[in-house]
């Protein structure tokens, strides 16, 4: 089976690289390829329910935007990352909850000097940090998969989002991210005094 996550992020990749502007066009041309026909996925999800439409028509959609952005910088980041490492001297790559991940086509010559390995086994598990709200807001149907730090002076303390009794009152309010950005669902930094 193939997981829900790693088909709408690949979704935003795809969608990301449509874009008309080089200067910002996500690097994954080979996205929309790997994730093949959309009307065979079986996930409800705005960058997925976007390849079928036109770039500009699928960018009206402000969930589609802040997906195939937030992929953009996510995948530009790993790629950077991937060749500075490289030129480091890493001889293995190890591509963890691997899905629809291109890089060993993409970034063949890159990679023509070291072992890739993919990692992908049902069910996947990727850890996430993050100060994004954009990437939070793609949880708010699995708030079970979020757990919140709250630092509290030298101890780090855990909460896994659904066992806040108050959640259903806090989803009518507003988006995961808007919570987390003003301090409701906790997360940020202590103010120092």
């Amino acid at each position: 089976m193939i997981s829900r996550t790693s088909i709408f992020v690949a979704a935003g990749r795809a969608v990301g690289a449509r874009e008309p502007d080089p200067s910002v066009r996500n690097p994954d041309y080979l996205a929309e390829k790997l994730l093949g026909d959309a009307s065979t996925l079986d996930v409800d999800h705005p960058a997925v329910r976007a390849l079928s439409l036109s770039y500009d028509e699928a960018m009206k959609d402000v969930e589609v935007v802040n997906n195939v952005r937030m992929m953009t910088i996510r995948t530009r980041f790993i790629d950077d990352a991937l060749e500075r490492a490289i030129a480091g001297g890493a001889t293995q790559v190890v591509i963890l909850g691997a899905g629809f991940d291109s890089h060993a086509y993409r970034c063949q010559t890159l990679l023509e000097r070291v072992t890739v390995f993919e990692v992908d086994r049902p069910p996947t598990q990727v850890i996430v940090t993050t100060h994004s709200p954009y990437l939070l807001d793609l949880f708010r149907d699995h708030p079970e998969e979020v757990i919140v730090t709250q630092k509290r002076g030298r101890e780090a303390h855990f909460e896994r989002l659904s066992d806040r009794p108050d959640l259903p009152q806090l989803l009518e309010e507003g988006a995961l991210g808007d919570l987390w950005f003003s301090g409701i669902i906790g997360g940020v930094p202590e103010e120092r005094t």
